[in-house]
């Protein structure tokens, strides 16, 4: 393995790491991440909402705010047993 072929693929694992941490975290929160995406319900920037997902429930969701009534789906441990 050459020293070109070592910094090429070095340089293919960093640029997808950050890719990864980029969707997950986004900086300075400038867009949604993905599990924002997922979300049944979602709040943007000064947007409030109230909701009645069941009888007897009621919920607002704040500014910038993401709710999902599975856990997501990402995780399988992060799902609700209903």
């Amino acid at each position: 393995m050459g020293r070109r072929s070592f910094l090429a693929g070095s340089g293919a694992i960093a640029a997808g790491l950050a890719g990864v941490l980029v969707l997950r975290d986004p900086p300075l929160g400038l867009w949604p991440s993905f599990a924002e995406l997922l979300a049944d319900y979602r709040t943007g920037p000064g947007q409030r909402q109230k909701l009645v997902p069941m009888a007897g429930i009621e919920l607002e969701l704040n500014t910038r705010s993401s709710l999902s009534l599975d856990g997501g789906g990402i995780l399988p441990w992060c799902r609700s047993s209903s």
